[in-house]
């Protein structure tokens, strides 16, 4: 009896990537993600809306306002040039000295896009679709388009 197991090979299954109007829903974010396959990778990122200062009775504090994506994604081929889509959620919230950490909330997002995967390179023009639920500001469900290049490690 003969067992063959296929495994992933062990070169380059991090990578660490620069997301224009990307997963945080802000400007620019970074992630670093992991290759659990060849198809299927997690990741987590961060992005920073802004830096700001707040007026306390005691003083003021700098505030830094950030949305935490933490997504998979999954290509539907191991050619260079492939779609992949990703699943995940965006965790908003706020920091500073007096008040400390504030998780504001959650926001679920998924896409389809195109995708580069070079030997050393990853380039990707996602399309999201965010649940942000009944609110007064924001539709429903906002679509955004984003742009990231990263570095396969």
């Amino acid at each position: 009896m003969l067992i063959v197991i296929k495994g992933y090979s062990q070169e380059k299954k991090n990578a660490v990537t620069l997301e224009v109007l990307g997963k945080s829903l802000f400007i620019f974010d970074v992630n670093y993600g992991r290759y659990l396959t060849e198809k299927l990778q997690v990741g987590v990122g961060l992005g920073l809306a802004g830096v700001n200062k707040i007026t306390y009775v005691d003083g003021t504090a700098t505030n830094f306002d950030f949305n935490i994506p933490i997504y998979g994604s999954y290509a539907f081929s191991t050619k260079r040039r492939h779609l992949v889509s990703e699943f995940g959620a965006i965790m908003g919230g706020s920091t500073n000295s007096k008040s400390g950490t504030i998780i504001n909330g959650v926001a679920p997002f998924v896409s389809i896009g195109y995708e580069v995967k070079g030997e050393n390179y990853v380039f990707r023009v996602p399309v999201y679709l965010f649940y942000a639920g009944d609110n007064d500001f924001f539709s429903t469900v906002i679509p955004w388009v984003g742009v990231s290049l990263g570095r396969l490690f």
